[in-house]
């Protein structure tokens, strides 16, 4: 959002649409989904201002025509999302809800046939391995490859090297899908790069095309991470940075050298503004002596403009512009505005003064219905703070990836304006120009929409939305994502 609360917030709220007599079935929640969607999203009347009515229209028909031969839930739900993507690919969705038994409790779930599943699996490709054979192989190899003894829980796994790549052999049983011998992965070459194949615990098949050791000790196949038991090797150094960045929760911030700090913001959810600003404060002395400032957000999904305040007197060296947004007006989409002032999971989350805004806000919306409404006057970036800009870091490198979205881009959008900040990574996500989140469920409960109620003003001059933000310094897959940090490091030290 925004406002005088200087946020932009991404979160979900709950409400129940209106009432509806029809049969809950795939016609009826389309019928549902499409009047829905067409009334409230504020970029709807935008996305049909570029494709056209035409294409709308042929969009909706070949739609229509696959709900009519939808006979269940589970075929239903494609469908829908595939209706939504005709507009965007972030900030909308719409997802299954658990149906719940009459009593308010959750169905009850059916207990596994276990003698069945192992009977479907019993044939499974298996591989014979001598594990104590095996083990005194791998520590007679003097160089390391993806053979080996690795582990990831529950799974144990001995990668052994055969005529046509590896192969991942199960060495402990996980009942009731997998039994010891079974083989549960294959890395084979393709192209001159490693391609993975994966077995998920149901035995589906899953691959990826592009297999890389993390460092000696560690792997991904598809989704499965890999960690080296058997032969015991020493974990790099920026291997150790890159596995904590991927699994910090919280920011955190670290020296590296004299003359660099890394900074890794996982999360700008406002949840997250009091740990951020601790860190700055915390390492205020460090930071007014050091040159150089890495800000690591990859993966960042977003949250709010207020959690990223403190760091931009960091970046600015001069005013940065920031286009506002308009809202959609409709009764459904003002009541977000009530629901923040009256429900009891934001009680903590706004001031007075801010609750007083809020009902303002809501009181403009309702006497402006079916326009889009600017909340307030051109509201200054939250980088026109009363704080004059840090003469150190005298140069910010800014850590940027394909999961970088929403309030994070906003972010970057302000950042990179300053004359000491440059972009390093791959192409953002590309979800921010329709904002400000809500979420609806179907009348029958089955189902759940979000889509956005704000439209920034810098559309149509300056589009982001399935396009993202280009980084200044693209790096390559041919650099492994463990050693991003070196190379920024090492661009901004020469």
């Amino acid at each position: 959002m925004r406002t005088k609360l200087s946020l932009h917030i991404c979160l979900l709220f709950f409400v129940t649409s209106f009432s509806y007599g029809q049969d809950c079935n795939c016609n009826a929640t389309f019928q549902w989904l499409k009047k829905t969607f067409e009334e409230n999203d504020a970029g709807f009347t935008y996305i049909l201002s570029i494709k056209g009515q035409a294409a709308y229209d042929y969009h909706n028909k070949t739609i229509a025509e696959k709900i009519n031969v939808v006979k269940t839930k589970e075929a239903c739900l494609p469908v829908l999302q595939e209706w939504l993507g005709f507009f965007r690919k972030g900030h909308v969705y719409i997802q299954s809800l658990e149906p719940k038994a009459a009593t308010g409790a959750a169905s009850p779930v059916k207990p596994l046939d276990t003698l069945a599943i192992k009977s479907r699996f019993k044939d499974w490709p298996r591989l014979q391995l001598a594990l104590p054979e095996f083990e005194q192989y791998l520590g007679s190899k003097s160089t390391p490859d993806f053979e080996g003894i690795w582990e990831s829980l529950p799974y144990k796994i001995a990668i052994k090297k055969t005529s046509d790549g590896y192969k991942g052999i199960l060495l402990n049983n996980v009942p009731p899908y997998w039994e010891a011998g079974q083989v549960k992965l294959e890395i084979k070459t393709d192209g001159g790069k490693w391609k993975g194949i994966l077995y998920l615990r149901d035995h589906t098949k899953v691959e990826n095309d592009d297999v890389q050791a993390i460092g000696q000790n560690y792997a991904q196949v598809a989704s499965l991470w890999l960690k080296r038991l058997v032969p015991a090797l020493t974990t790099e150094e920026d291997v150790q940075d890159f596995l904590k960045m991927q699994n910090a929760r919280s920011p955190y911030m670290k020296q590296l050298g004299d003359s660099t700090l890394y900074f890794r913001i996982p999360s700008f959810e406002l949840s997250q503004k009091k740990a951020i600003d601790s860190v700055l404060t915390a390492n205020k002395d460090i930071l007014a002596k050091t040159p150089n400032l890495i800000i690591d957000i990859r993966g960042n999904g977003g949250g709010g403009d207020y959690a990223f305040n403190g760091i931009i007197p960091y970046l600015k060296t001069n005013p940065i512009s920031t286009p506002g947004v308009d809202y959609l007006s409709t009764p459904l989409n003002n009541q977000r505005m009530l629901d923040f002032i009256t429900k009891p999971e934001y009680k903590t989350l706004f001031t007075d003064e801010q609750k007083q805004f809020l009902k303002q806000s809501y009181d403009t919306l309702q006497q402006h219905v079916g326009t889009f409404v600017h909340l307030n006057e051109p509201v200054k970036a939250p980088s026109e703070v009363a704080i004059a800009p840090k003469v150190y870091p005298r140069q910010v490198g800014i850590i940027i990836d394909g999961g970088v979205g929403s309030t994070a881009e906003q972010f970057l959008l302000a950042a990179k304006q300053s004359k000491k900040v440059k972009l390093f990574g791959v192409i953002t996500y590309g979800a921010l120009d329709i904002a400000n989140m809500y979420a609806v469920k179907s009348p029958c409960n089955d189902y759940e929409l979000g889509y956005g109620l704000s439209r920034s003003k810098r559309i149509p001059q300056y589009i982001l939305d399935d396009r993202g933000i280009q980084p200044d310094y693209f790096i390559s897959n041919e650099t492994p994502a463990f050693k991003w940090i070196g190379y920024v490091k090492s661009i901004l030290e020469q």
